[in-house]
C-alpha cells in the first residue's frame, strides 16, 4: 500500500532559507506541480507562462503588505526549486 502521508521538514533560519531548503527538498515535486498549473493555466486561461507570472507578480505587495516573512519564504522555494 502506498504511504500517503504528507513529507514533512523541519527548517530553521531566516524565511529564505527556510525557503530554499523546502524547495531543494522537494523540487520535482514543486516541478510538477507549477507544470500542471501552467497546463490549467493555458487551457482554461489561455495563458503562457509569461502571462501567468506577470499576473502573479501583481500578488507580490498583497502578500508582502499582509506578511514579508512569507513572501521571502516563497522567494526561497522557487529558488530551491529552480521555479523562480
Amino acid at each position: 500500500m502506498p504511504d500517503r502521508t504528507f513529507a514533512r521538514l523541519a527548517l530553521k533560519g531566516t524565511p529564505h532559507d527556510i525557503g530554499r531548503r523546502h524547495g531543494a527538498a522537494f523540487r520535482a515535486r514543486i516541478q510538477d506541480n507549477l507544470a500542471v498549473y501552467l497546463d490549467l493555466f493555458a487551457y482554461y486561461g489561455k495563458l503562457d507562462r509569461d502571462g501567468v507570472r506577470q499576473r502573479a507578480r501583481g500578488f507580490i505587495p498583497i502578500i508582502e503588505d499582509f506578511d514579508a516573512d512569507l513572501m521571502e519564504e516563497i522567494r526561497g522555494i522557487a529558488a530551491g526549486s529552480d521555479c523562480a
